[in-house]
């Protein structure tokens, strides 16, 4: 029993407290910073409903800490094809349409886009532990990961549902806090929350409610497995960031001075972006 006792685990966290060494988590120069950062090592839940744009957001988030950071990134989409996957990251890094690229621009778009990007085959069913599986082979090849959406992937055995679930998300927690890699996981709310809808009075009367944390399909054992938790709503667009567990990093669930979850507006400034999505502006 004690080979699993280490009573010097988390001393170098205390430390990196005492002489202020933590690092800061990256940003992309923009509002969107103070209350969501990317950290090394970290699990994240990203919340809504269909068609408000978390696929284009996440995307667009991913291409930002790519041209800023160098991060590299391996994609698991099965709700989009890996061409519209790919024509969306060429767009978000060159701030043109597609045709308007000249061959020369075109080419070293979609170069870097090979840099940075791989993208896993979703011409066929995979389980959470076959992700995991090529996660871990893959390891010194990509920062980050994005699983859109976790409720495509299929279950095995015979354990039930809520069970099967929790397992996967401490999996993936301990896999990013042992090797080092972040996690985005795309998922939907219950059917009952998207009946939801502003009523009389409201600034957005009639239009549907953003989703809670506690709206997620399974329930709250996400909210409690992941570091930080991320709401995209499409009013505009809001992104609202509901938990973050780390606030060393340099970022907050909520403004600092009002204590209160606040959405995020967003909005970029290349061109091909300006369609509503995103609506503060991205410096790179």
């Amino acid at each position: 029993m004690s080979n699993i006792l280490d009573s010097t685990k988390g001393d170098f966290y205390l430390k990196g407290i005492r002489d202020g060494s933590i690092k800061q988590g990256l940003g992309i120069a923009c509002r969107l910073d103070q209350n969501l950062r990317f950290k090394v090592g970290t699990f994240n839940i990203i919340l809504g409903r269909s068609n408000v744009g978390k696929t284009d957001w996440i995307i667009w988030y991913l291409v930002c800490l790519s041209v800023k950071h160098k991060l590299r990134w391996l994609i698991f989409s099965s709700e989009n094809s890996i061409g519209n996957i790919k024509q969306k990251i060429i767009q978000f890094k060159t701030g043109k349409g597609l045709k308007q690229l000249s061959e020369d621009e075109f080419n070293e778009a979609n170069n870097w886009l090979s840099s940075k990007f791989q993208f896993f085959d979703t011409e066929r069913l995979y389980t959470a532990y076959e992700l995991l599986e090529t996660f871990d082979e893959l390891k010194d090849s990509y920062d980050g990961i994005m699983i859109d959406p976790y409720n495509s992937l299929i279950r095995t055995g015979n354990t039930h549902a809520h069970d099967y679930d929790y397992k996967v998300a401490s999996e993936m927690r301990i896999f990013c806090q042992k090797f080092k890699k972040t996690i985005y996981i795309i998922s939907h709310p219950v059917t009952d929350s998207l009946r939801k809808k502003h009523g009389k009075g409201h600034q957005y009367v009639g239009y549907p409610m953003p989703s809670d944390e506690a709206d997620i399909e399974g329930g709250g054992k996400w909210i409690s497995r992941a570091d930080d938790f991320i709401v995209v709503h499409r009013y505009i667009s809001t992104i609202s960031s509901m938990k973050c567990l780390n606030h060393r990093c340099g970022n907050w669930p909520f403004s600092p001075s009002t204590k209160s979850a606040e959405p995020i507006l967003i909005t970029s400034r290349f061109p091909a972006l300006n369609c509503g999505i995103f609506t503060v502006t991205l410096n790179i």
